[in-house]
């Protein structure tokens, strides 16, 4: 059954925030420690067969995480690109980091689909750590900003021209996260990793 209020901040805002109930971040500390001793502490795992069946691997399967996908996307199919980010922060570029994850499908495959009213696919992050101020790490986002794709395609790149970082930083929101909380987001929707330093207004 659908959740009206779940899926009505998604479709509205863009993105939706929840907590794993219950959830004890010492069973994944350790693990997490062993992680950051091999790998380093900046880093992105996108070698999985190194993490599957731990703890770490299974979580993106909790049954609330589950749930409120469910909610959002009615009989969902999963599409599994796990992918273990440490302390990574880049938010170089002209854009200084915002940017949509479905930018190489409007690049390299032409994207039409991106723009039609039953476009229905999301990221998800599940965090373990707070997202401090001064410490980054986390997720920021600009509200509704996927909703620039129901401009028609040609008036959608000519709006794209006139996006600068001041105008982004000033509209974006960093989401307040604690270990064990997770994000769920469309793909279009304008994200960067939180500043690892707060802007200076």
């Amino acid at each position: 059954k659908v959740n009206p209020e779940i899926s009505n901040h998604f479709q509205n805002e863009g993105y939706y925030k929840f907590s794993i109930p219950n959830f004890d971040n010492s069973f994944i500390r350790s693990e997490i420690n062993e992680i950051r001793k091999t790998y380093g502490r900046n880093t992105e795992i996108i070698e999985i067969q190194d993490i599957i069946n731990t703890p770490l691997w299974t979580i993106q399967f909790n049954p609330y995480i589950l749930e409120v996908c469910n909610a959002i996307f009615p009989n969902f199919g999963f599409i599994n690109d796990f992918n273990l980010q440490i302390n990574l922060v880049d938010n170089s570029g002209s854009l200084e980091g915002w940017h949509v994850d479905c930018g190489s499908e409007l690049r390299d495959y032409n994207g039409d689909y991106l723009f039609r009213d039953d476009y229905s696919f999301a990221k998800i992050g599940v965090f373990f750590q707070e997202n401090s101020i001064g410490m980054g790490t986390g997720i920021d986002v600009v509200p509704k900003s996927h909703k620039l794709f129901r401009l028609p395609r040609f008036l959608y790149f000519q709006f794209r021209k006139f996006l600068t970082a001041e105008y982004l930083n000033s509209v974006g929101l960093t989401i307040d996260v604690s270990p064990g909380d997770v994000v769920i987001f469309d793909s279009r929707l304008f994200h960067r990793s939180t500043p690892r330093f707060p802007y200076v207004s």
